[in-house]
């Protein structure tokens, strides 16, 4: 059973694209599917992310019938998503079936502070900067009581799988470096750069002359080199405007030249 937990800045997902969301998935065996109270365990994880984010928040599950689900649906900063995706919360979950191991994480995009004591992430540099939070109840910290309240919730689910077994604690990273969510924010805002560029060359050319084949915008290089192959202006100048003059702007200093 996989949960898809959406992360935005807005909280009608009909009005955004795929670069306006961000995602994180974890999945559960289906053998929890049998349970009669799985929607409302996963609907009071779902919760406890949500109050653990500072973004809007849904969640989708095919198996439990919910799709793009509110659970959050008030930003708490104004910070771009994508930036906060590239330092997310990182909580993970480590097992064995007596033959290998594997893990399981789940990643809070746009964290609040996750409240584990200074004093346990000192050291975490020698673990790649994870902080293991033992589950037993004796050895825990009230400071990072919603962390302890999400990992019982998965520790409890993954366990119905009998095929696995499950160490038990949690892995917890407050602000893990995410190399992907990084490559990803700057083509979308190489992406988001061009198009705010070719959206300003458009009104540039209804503006000046209302002709797009005689309209220069500023910083158009393809086409001031034509210019400056044609000798009509020095090279390494821009063409600004035309109708009866090229104006155009070299240093400091600004030149006309009557066609």
């Amino acid at each position: 059973m996989k949960i898809t937990f959406t992360f935005s800045d807005s909280a009608n997902l009909a009005s955004l694209t795929s670069d306006d969301l961000c995602q994180s998935h974890f999945e559960f065996p289906d053998t929890v599917l049998q349970l009669p109270d799985i929607r409302d365990r996963i609907l009071t994880l779902a919760n406890l992310v949500g109050q653990m984010t500072k973004a809007i928040l849904h969640i989708t599950c095919k198996e439990l019938g919910l799709k793009n689900y509110p659970i959050k649906i008030e930003k708490t900063t104004n910070h771009w998503i994508h930036i906060e995706a590239t330092h997310p919360t990182v909580l993970r979950f480590q097992g064995w079936d007596h033959r290998r191991r594997k893990s399981k994480t789940i990643k809070i995009i746009a964290p609040e502070k996750s409240g584990i004591p200074e004093h346990l992430t000192r050291y975490a540099g020698y673990t790649g900067g994870f902080t293991t939070l033992q589950l037993a109840e004796g050895k825990r910290y009230p400071e990072a009581l919603k962390i302890y309240q999400i990992s019982d919730l998965c520790f409890s689910l993954l366990s119905e799988d009998k095929l696995w077994q499950w160490y038990p604690f949690v892995q917890v990273h407050p602000y893990r470096f995410d190399a992907a969510a990084s490559k990803r924010m700057s083509k979308i805002s190489r992406k988001h750069r061009r198009e705010k560029e070719r959206l300003e060359k458009q009104q540039c050319r209804k503006s000046y002359c209302g002709r797009q084949d005689t309209c220069f915008y500023p910083g158009d290089r393809s086409r001031a080199s034509d210019w400056s192959r044609a000798g009509y202006i020095q090279r390494g100048t821009v063409p600004i405007t035309i109708r009866n003059t090229v104006r155009y702007s070299l240093g400091s200093k600004a030149n006309s030249l009557d066609l």
